[in-house]
């Protein structure tokens, strides 16, 4: 195909141009040339005018031209497009997500700072309860001591031996030493009157006695300088008294100090 410089040479084509029949174009050019020219100069060749070939291939070479430049811009502003999506859509990820997790962390701060407090005021409740069940839990649990003693000198007769040993070695001394302790509890105090003597100071004699008004698991320890009594009713009663004392004293500390409690 012939380039577009050897066909355009010598021609002054802008845009499109209307050719008209090739005898009509030479007159024209003939007459344009005599009367420019002097009578004495000659006439100059005239260059070949291009042909209707030749300028169908040069307009579809510009047509071809101007496709692929734009192809070649359409590509790039659609490349471009999508770089500048793909950054605007990292850019609101990005956003999102620094969003999303300053939201999440405040949320899930409040959250632990409510699950601390409903903790705390949880854990106070459960001392204050505590501390207002003491006393009834320590009158239960001594009750339930008392039925358990009782039920152990019922079963264990040697039980009483261990309670008027302890009498007597607590006694100061005497010459004369008497053993009150209930009938029930008379039989194994004799068979065990060696083991108990074996306590006393020597050459002190050991009377025992059955005497009704001295409970079951108790005994009284006479001589003629003292007398030791012991009752385990009364020595449950005293320290059931002992233990509310000291409940009662935790319990009105709690509320003190306790802000929970002077709440309500």
């Amino acid at each position: 195909m012939p380039s577009s410089s050897r066909i355009l040479r010598g021609l002054a084509i802008k845009g499109w141009r209307t050719y008209y029949p090739r005898q009509e174009e030479n007159e024209i050019l003939a007459q344009e040339k005599e009367e420019s020219s002097s009578p004495d100069e000659l006439p100059e060749p005239e260059p070949p005018l291009p042909t209707r070939e030749e300028i169908e291939e040069e307009r579809k070479a510009i047509l071809q031209q101007a496709r692929r430049e734009g192809e070649e811009q359409r590509r790039r502003i659609l490349s471009e497009a999508q770089e500048e999506a793909v950054k605007l859509a990292e850019q609101a990820r990005q956003e999102g997500y620094a969003k999303g997790y300053r939201e999440g962390k405040t949320a899930a701060e409040k959250i632990k700072a409510e699950a601390d407090e409903l903790l705390e005021q949880a854990h106070q409740q459960r001392e204050k309860i505590l501390a207002d069940a003491e006393p009834q839990i320590l009158q239960i649990a001594v009750s339930l001591a008392e039925k358990l003693l009782n039920y152990e000198l019922e079963v264990n007769e040697n039980l009483i031996i261990g309670i008027v040993s302890r009498c007597l070695e607590a006694l100061p001394g005497g010459r004369e030493v008497i053993v009150r302790v209930n009938p029930r509890d008379e039989i194994v105090c004799r068979e065990n009157a060696d083991m108990l003597r074996r306590l006393l100071k020597k050459g002190a004699v050991l009377e025992i006695r059955g005497d009704a008004e001295v409970q079951p698991g108790c005994c009284k320890v006479d001589s003629e300088e003292s007398e030791i009594t012991f009752d385990l009713a009364r020595e449950l009663q005293i320290l059931t008294g002992k233990l509310l004392e000291l409940a009662e004293s935790s319990g009105e500390a709690y509320v003190k100090d306790s802000p929970v409690a002077v709440q309500i």
